[in-house]
């Protein structure tokens, strides 16, 4: 799970521009603005350390090719069309923050407002006198029940120095958002748990609820799924007569599903 990030990530970036048109306008000012506050965008390329002096890499850079290449400063004139794109720049060169699989992009506070779709991590503008772009970034992942079915990797930790098996996940015919485990124990044990659909990567939750797994015994535990990466981590408490004594012991541990 994505840890939510407090605090106010900006960056601005102010240029002033002087290139005069035929019919005498020129280009004042020229500002493009990212706003992260409260999104977990960041903490996917910056370690957490190094989050206040690397949040200004979060930058804007700009196309007048059709986004063949994109600069720091462009040169343009009142009437340009041109693409803003929202980069992080890291030390070994530029990453893509994603498109609105991941994360949703509001550049509609820009002025001039952008020409065509306001979501995305790219929007298109055409230059006038006086310019400010704005775009606001917020985590978004659209929920899809059919994404947790299938063959899936459990990596196991906390019990017996841990382990990884495979596990076919099942939804339930009556419910998509009730998924069965049949391996979940490592020998073959099902259990099943429920997910709890949301578009906010920070809120993505998902539980096992208190119920009997197909040996007898008892499991239960609360986890996160990352509908973006499409990964699982479960932390559970399984009920069981785990040193063969007679006697219930309260096993814990935790369960991490990736696609193999």
């Amino acid at each position: 799970m994505i840890k939510k990030i407090l605090g106010c990530l900006v960056v601005l970036a102010t240029f002033i521009i002087s290139c005069k048109e035929d019919d005498g306008r020129i280009v004042n000012t020229f500002s493009a603005q990212v706003e992260a506050t409260n999104s977990s965008i960041a903490p996917l390329f910056i370690p957490t350390s190094s989050l206040i002096s690397e949040k200004y890499k979060i930058i804007v850079v700009f196309s007048t090719d059709g986004g063949a290449t994109y600069v720091d400063y462009p040169v343009l004139k009142p009437g340009d069309a041109y693409k803003a794109k929202v980069i992080y720049r890291a030390a070994a060169g530029e990453q893509e923050l994603g498109d609105d699989a991941c994360f949703r992009y509001d550049w509609t506070n820009s002025v001039p407002a952008p020409t065509g779709a306001t979501t995305g991590n790219v929007a298109d503008f055409v230059m006038e006198d006086n310019n400010a772009l704005s775009v606001t970034v917020t985590d978004y992942s659209a929920y899809n029940a059919s994404t947790w079915t299938g063959s899936w990797v459990g990596y196991e930790s906390g019990r017996d120095g841990g382990g990884h098996e495979t596990n076919i996940l099942t939804a339930d015919p009556g419910d998509a958002n009730k998924v069965f485990m049949d391996n979940v124990w490592g020998n073959h044990d099902a259990a099943y748990m429920v997910f709890q659909p949301s578009t906010n990567i920070i809120d993505q939750l998902v539980v096992v609820p208190d119920q009997t797994t197909s040996d007898g015994n008892t499991i239960s535990g609360t986890g996160s799924y990352d509908q973006c990466r499409q990964t699982v981590h479960l932390d559970l408490v399984y009920m069981a007569d785990g040193d063969g004594n007679g006697s219930i012991d309260e096993i814990k541990f935790s369960y991490d599903f990736v696609k193999p």
